[in-house]
């Protein structure tokens, strides 16, 4: 399991000739199918493991401390948690598929669509999902009813390929992050009231980062993450579009979410889940130190309740595990000496 393979590649005609051989093992690939690994010009290896890097993650309720309990459900590849507007349900980004949870009832829907979908995002009235939806030409945003009935729909006409994060309270916009034929990314917020408008791009960059962004309650900014300082932070942005911006996080961050009181802004940092003060003289915010909420569990996705005491949280089953890279030197020479065995017949 976890193997990666080497094939010939003829660089003029771009033909490969030859069966897959098996250069690395035991190298985790997420459920999208991209490798844990990276190599240098040199031919250094770094792979992680597939038992060092947490897969199947559980779902628990936390309050503040970090003090609850997990639910009554089989573990799973949850990638993103967004709790509804009423917060009785729970839209799941489970491997490559959405599904909503019931979170009286414990059971779980999952939208039925052809293809790999991804990215669920609410509608204010909780009546509808927006998600990406793999087609042939990239993955743009599609609607559908949250109770899985009905048929998905496609929200904007020249939509390249979003991933939607957050709708505005008021129901009229959508922020998304669009992969750019660049090789950029882009920070985009859709008039949902006129699809086939022009959206506006509040960031475009190399150093986007993250599945996550959100909206401010009232509509007027964007909490966003962005490594283009070398590791991912935590920034605001006004929706309008103006160039500025102001840092939340201090000492790194990722996935935020803006807390429905919009007076806080909570992301994770490591194993720690720590929340950012937040208010507004005007139009300037003014952000305090963020404290931090606890660092008892090791949070992989999760979303606020709308009063902001409790959190859905998909976390690591074995929190305590430590993990590891394997490094492999002269690796270049050890693809070259397996595919010409794979050769000698």
């Amino acid at each position: 399991a976890g193997g990666l393979y080497a094939v010939t590649l003829d660089p003029r005609s771009l033909e490969v000739t030859g069966a897959p051989v098996e250069v690395a093992r035991n190298v985790f690939s997420s459920s999208l199918g991209s490798a844990a690994m990276d190599v240098s010009r040199t031919g250094l290896l770094v792979t992680a493991p597939v038992d060092s890097v947490a897969g199947a993650s559980i779902l628990s309720w936390v309050d503040r401390e970090g003090r609850g309990e997990t639910l009554k459900l089989p573990p799973a590849n949850y990638i993103r948690i967004a709790l509804s507007p009423g917060g009785d349900r729970a839209a799941l980004n489970i491997a490559n598929t959405v599904s909503v949870l019931d979170l009286t009832r414990l059971s779980t829907t999952r939208m039925t669509v052809a293809g790999r979908a991804w990215s669920p995002t609410w509608a204010p009235d909780g009546r509808r999902l927006y998600f990406a939806y793999e087609q042939d030409t990239g993955a743009p945003v599609y609607s559908k009813a949250a109770d899985d009935t009905g048929e998905a729909k496609r929200l904007f006409p020249n939509d390249p390929g979003d991933e939607p994060v957050a709708a505005s309270q008021d129901g009229s916009r959508l922020l998304t992050l669009e992969a750019r034929a660049n090789g950029l990314r882009a920070l985009v917020v859709h008039d949902l009231r006129s699809p086939a408008g022009e959206p506006r791009v509040l960031l475009q960059s190399a150093n986007m980062a993250g599945l996550l962004a959100d909206f401010s309650p009232d509509g007027r900014f964007v909490v966003y993450q962005t490594e283009e300082s070398g590791r991912p932070e935590i920034y605001i942005r006004p929706a309008n579009g103006d160039d500025r911006k102001w840092q939340v996080s201090i000492d790194g961050g990722t996935d935020p979410v803006w807390s429905d009181r919009g007076d806080e802004i909570v992301f994770l940092s490591g194993p720690k889940l720590l929340a950012a003060p937040i208010r507004f003289k005007g139009d300037e915010p003014v952000i305090e130190k963020p404290r931090v909420l606890f660092e008892n569990r090791r949070v992989l996705a999760f979303d606020a309740t709308r009063d902001g005491k409790r959190f859905l949280i998909a976390e690591d089953p074995n929190p305590g595990a430590q993990p590891k890279l394997d490094v492999v030197l002269h690796w270049f020479d050890e693809v070259k000496r397996r595919v010409a065995a794979a050769r000698t017949p």
